[in-house]
């Protein structure tokens, strides 16, 4: 089977008309060895050893979320074929490599829980001002509990709260 074939698209979360897709990668291969290297190179979204991890992937400047259980590879999103086979072709080479140099690289098995959108809400201004780009100080707090965005989107977060965001995975 070539890897073409291996290399699925399924509807991601996001609205259908925008062509908005996630690639999804079942493999013959236990993947759970190379994840606590994964957790200490990558910026880790969710981490359970021997479970599953997220984790963000920068491919041609775009930042796609990458899912990986014991036999499976996820990413999103992608808006065709023609970009998940690119973005896969990628994601495998670095994932091989990763598990190459991992005589180099000290394994973490510490987990990562997603954080709760409502803790996170509690450290913003709450003044609802867009600035960041989302609709709400809670969806900001959600985008960033899942990685969608970054701390410094939001230019009145104060800066102790700023680090205390940075650091928090």
């Amino acid at each position: 089977m070539s890897e073409d074939e291996l290399l699925r698209l399924e509807q991601a979360y996001c609205y259908s008309a925008k062509g908005c897709y996630k690639g999804l990668v079942k493999l013959d291969l236990d993947l759970t060895p190379l994840f606590p290297y994964l957790r200490a190179v990558v910026k880790t979204l969710y981490f359970e050893p021997q479970e599953k991890i997220i984790f963000k992937y920068q491919h041609n400047g775009k930042d796609y979320k990458v899912s990986l259980s014991k036999n499976e590879v996820s990413f999103a999103l992608v808006s065709d074929k023609d970009e998940a086979y690119e973005v896969w072709k990628s994601l495998k080479d670095y994932l091989e490599r990763v598990w190459q140099k991992r005589s180099e690289i000290q394994p973490s098995f510490k987990p990562v829980q997603r954080p709760n959108p409502l803790e996170i809400y509690k450290l913003l201004p709450k003044t609802n001002c867009r600035e960041c780009g989302f609709l709400s100080c809670l969806a900001f707090a959600s985008a960033l509990t899942t990685g969608d965005a970054e701390p410094t989107q939001c230019p009145y977060l104060d800066k102790v709260a700023q680090d205390y965001l940075l650091n928090i995975w």
